[in-house]
């Protein structure tokens, strides 16, 4: 039987997730951090956004049966340009800069196979706002 683990790639702008008192965060931000914190990806996949739809229960279960390789940790710098299409996406929050965070499904030669979820967080202002792909309005 073929072992498939996830691997968790990263385009991350800024990599302390401290959460200060006076930090502006809402909740869905603050659990994330938490997640993070914990080291307990597994948790972070169930969290769902507020502001979006929640995902097909079968699809949810199916990544919450995956299993998590925490050595699968590939992190890359990008700046919002290079990772949106400004012309295409109309954000709710303009981005000054985004960490976003994918899991792909790796193969049994340990390459890429399919994306399982991803959620871009961006920051704004002094805190982080959460911007996830079903919330993006297509201009």
């Amino acid at each position: 039987m073929k072992k498939i683990g996830l691997l968790f790639s990263a385009v991350v702008m800024c990599v302390s997730f401290q959460v200060q008192a006076n930090d502006k965060l809402d909740a869905f931000a603050q659990d994330i951090i938490h997640v993070f914190a914990s080291g307990d990806m597994k948790q972070y996949m169930g969290i769902l956004h507020p502001d979006c739809p929640a995902p097909n229960p079968d699809r949810l279960a199916w990544q919450m049966s995956k299993t998590w390789l925490a050595d699968k940790v590939d992190i890359r710098f990008k700046d919002v340009a290079e990772s949106y299409d400004r012309k295409k996406l109309d954000f709710a929050v303009e981005p000054e800069s985004v960490i976003g965070f994918q899991v792909w499904t790796i193969d049994s030669d340990g390459e890429k196979s399919e994306l399982v979820t991803s959620y871009p967080i961006a920051t704004y202002k002094t805190g982080f706002k959460i911007l996830d792909y079903p919330c993006f309005k297509p201009k």
